[in-house]
């Protein structure tokens, strides 16, 4: 069975569009000007296109969608001034979903259990809910890359609990923004390349990769972690296959916790904190080696193991640049 497109592109249209439960071959609503968009349960068999300039006043519910292509909402704008900007919990997305390069949402973007065979792109976007959620994606299996970065901005939680990452978690440049709150959660995630958190990567607020599981590498050179007075980064019970980088002008303000930890590579580490840093019982396979140059208070460092020699992060070449 053929089944028809939907195309509306630059329009005005008054009333929410219901399209719960239909079946469609593609949609496109580039620069359309929306009241909302109730597409629950919808099955789409190529891409949907909500994209440059196209803004949604109102509820946008994805929940539940099948897209058999790519969802590209970059450069769209969806502001829900009583709850949600865009709800797509448990959606399937064949493709890549792209929020990003001038995307904005004010209101939470929930993305709980969704599946997406390709990237998670948010390069560029911006999604405001302080105090709340900003962006969720509790429980998400991601084949791709997650990409939070290159102008990736947060007011409110960004969460990715119990996810699972088949590719790259990539924040280079991304800003994260929760004051005395969690700003970005990735506690019980498994990661099966690098997380990087380097590079302009700035967060205000707990940073949490509790018993989170890394194929590669657990990059935070550059990265700026502030939570004062409370806890700035949060890795208990984490296992990183590869090295970790607490260096290269790393810079904490508040505490860094890595007790039970398990780092299967080498430890480098220049840590500058305003707070404790903990290492109780932590385990590391291979060099150990915390420059500490700039550390204003004591270190709590209890059953370590070491002893191999530094080696560069020349593999970080490799790394996706948007």
């Amino acid at each position: 069975m053929k089944f028809v497109s939907l195309a509306l592109v630059d329009c005005y249209i008054e009333q929410p569009i219901i399209l719960s439960r239909a079946t469609i071959h593609s949609i496109v609503l580039t620069g359309s000007h929306v009241r909302g968009i109730d597409a629950s349960s919808l099955r789409i068999e190529a891409d949907a296109l909500l994209d440059n300039k196209f803004i949604a006043e109102g509820a946008a519910s994805l929940t539940g969608a099948h897209i058999g292509g790519d969802l590209v909402c970059s450069g769209g704008i969806f502001e829900n001034s009583t709850g949600d900007a865009l709800s797509a919990d448990g959606i399937n997305v064949g493709g890549n979903l792209r929020l990003g390069d001038g995307f904005h949402a004010k209101g939470a973007v929930r993305l709980r259990r969704a599946r997406i065979k390709g990237d998670l792109s948010c390069n560029g976007g911006t999604f405001e809910n302080p105090g709340g959620d900003a962006l969720t994606a509790d429980e998400a299996n991601i084949d791709g890359h997650v990409l939070l970065s290159n102008g990736f901005k947060a007011k409110g939680a960004t969460s990715l609990r119990r996810a699972r990452l088949d590719g790259l978690f990539y924040c280079s440049h991304g800003i994260f923004e929760n004051p005395g709150r969690v700003a970005l959660s990735a506690e019980d995630t498994t990661v099966s390349g690098h997380v990087v958190l380097s590079n302009g990567f700035k967060s205000t607020g707990e940073v949490r990769f509790m018993r989170a599981s890394l194929g590669g590498l657990f990059y935070c050179a550059h990265g700026v972690f502030e939570n004062p007075g409370g806890v700035a980064l949060s890795a208990d019970g984490i296992t990183v296959n590869g090295n970790a980088f607490l260096s290269d002008w790393y810079s904490a303000k508040g505490a860094v916790r890595f007790e039970y930890a398990t780092i299967k590579g080498d430890l480098h580490g220049m840590l500058i904190s305003k707070n404790v840093c903990s290492f109780s019982s932590l385990g590391v396979a291979g060099d150990q080696r915390r420059r500490i140059r700039d550390l204003k208070t004591a270190l709590d460092v209890v059953a370590v193991a070491a002893g191999s020699t530094l080696s560069d992060a020349s593999d970080l070449n490799t790394f996706p640049k948007s």
